[in-house]
C-alpha cells in the first residue's frame, strides 16, 4: 500500500491555509538535515518564535510552512501546539498532520499513535471535515503498518475504513 504523504490543510477557520500540500521534493541538503534530525533537534530562533508565540490557527500555518521546507521537527512542534486547539476541526487537522510529519521523520510508532488519536477523539463525529480526517488517518495508519510488514493490522485498518465510510455520501 503506498504511503499517503499529503498534509491536510483545508480547515474552515479565519486565517487558515486552504489547499493541500502534496509530496515535497527536498534538496539534497534538506534530505541530509532530516536524517540528522533524529539525533538532535536544532530549531532556528525564528521557527521557535513562530511556534511558541502564535494562535492555534497560526501554528497550523507555521507547521505547513515548516513541512514544505523540509523542517519536519519544526513542523511536528507546530502541529503539536495546534493539536491542543479547542476547535475540533483544527485539532483533528493538526493531529493528522502530526502523523504525516512523524511519518516523514520515520517515527512510525508515533505516526500510528497520532492517527489512532484522530480516530479515538473524532471517530463518532458527524461533521464532514472531521469524518474526512478520520478516514485519512485510517488510510495512513494502514500505509504505515504496511511499511512495517504488519499485514494483519493493515487489513484491520482497511476494514475499519469500509465499516465506517463504505456507505458514506460526499457532501454537496
Amino acid at each position: 500500500m503506498p504511503r499517503h504523504r499529503e498534509l491536510q490543510v483545508g480547515a474552515s477557520h479565519p486565517g487558515s491555509v486552504v489547499g493541500r500540500v502534496g509530496p515535497v521534493r527536498l534538496r539534497e541538503g534538506a534530505k541530509q538535515r532530516v536524517r540528522g534530525q533524529k539525533a538532535e533537534v536544532h530549531r532556528a530562533p525564528i521557527w521557535q518564535k513562530g511556534i511558541e508565540e502564535v494562535t492555534d490557527t497560526e501554528a497550523t500555518s507555521v507547521g505547513v510552512a515548516a513541512f514544505s521546507r523540509g523542517r519536519f521537527n519544526d513542523a511536528a512542534a507546530a502541529f503539536g501546539v495546534s493539536s491542543q486547539s479547542s476547535t475540533d476541526s483544527l485539532a483533528a487537522l493538526s493531529i493528522y498532520n502530526l502523523g504525516v510529519t512523524y511519518g516523514r521523520l520515520e517515527r512510525t510508532e508515533e505516526e500510528i499513535a497520532a492517527y489512532d488519536e484522530v480516530v479515538a477523539r473524532f471517530g463518532d463525529a458527524e461533521e464532514f471535515e472531521l469524518r474526512e480526517s478520520v478516514a485519512r488517518a485510517l488510510f495512513n495508519k494502514g500505509a504505515a503498518l504496511g511499511a512495517r510488514h504488519r499485514h494483519q493490522e493493515v487489513i484491520t485498518a482497511c476494514e475499519e475504513v469500509i465499516a465506517r465510510f463504505g456507505d458514506a455520501e460526499e457532501p454537496e
